[in-house]
């Protein structure tokens, strides 16, 4: 699978792609013909919106020779049944971070495996008083899910290897 992301893939809203950057060339060739596409929306709670630039955008690409064998937007609509649907299809499990910023930063981990989205860990972490909110505050934090995640597989295996 391959991924472009472009901020800026036509010159206006008139629907013609942007030449600035090779974009559509580079498009042309990597991708197989016909494409299968996913147009991931700036805006996922306005549904007319995202439509109306869905539909400009898929316009615009086949008037430049691209076509699909299937186009699918995702926004607000239809973003977490699909993820729950074909996330097993690219990971054994994933995890979902919730960020709380009250008067101390907390993060929730929760780790789902893929397919069945059974909660396999969760782990929540709260920044000391003095920890402004940062990105060094984040980055710090989550290292440190990491590291008990690592360390609580690592236990999870040598009890495992015992019961055998």
């Amino acid at each position: 699978m391959k991924y472009f992301l472009t901020s800026s893939p036509s010159v206006s809203m008139d629907g013609a792609i942007n030449p600035a950057n090779g974009f559509l060339d580079n498009l042309k060739l990597s991708l197989a013909d016909p494409v299968r596409a996913l147009f991931v929306t700036t805006y996922p709670d306005d549904a007319a919106f995202s439509d109306h630039c869905s539909q400009c955008m898929r316009e615009a690409f086949e008037q430049a020779g691209l076509w699909f064998e299937s186009y699918t937007l995702l926004d607000r609509r239809t973003a977490a049944k699909d993820f729950k649907q074909y996330v097993a299809n690219y990971a054994d499990a994933y995890v979902i971070l919730t960020v709380a910023n009250d008067s101390r930063t907390t993060f929730f981990f929760d780790v789902y495996k893929a397919g069945t989205n059974e909660l396999l860990y969760t782990y929540q972490i709260q920044a000391n008083r003095s920890e402004g909110d940062t990105v060094a505050t984040y980055t710090n934090m989550a290292e440190q899910f990491y590291k008990h995640f690592e360390r609580s597989a690592v236990e999870q295996q040598k009890e495992n290897s015992k019961k055998k």
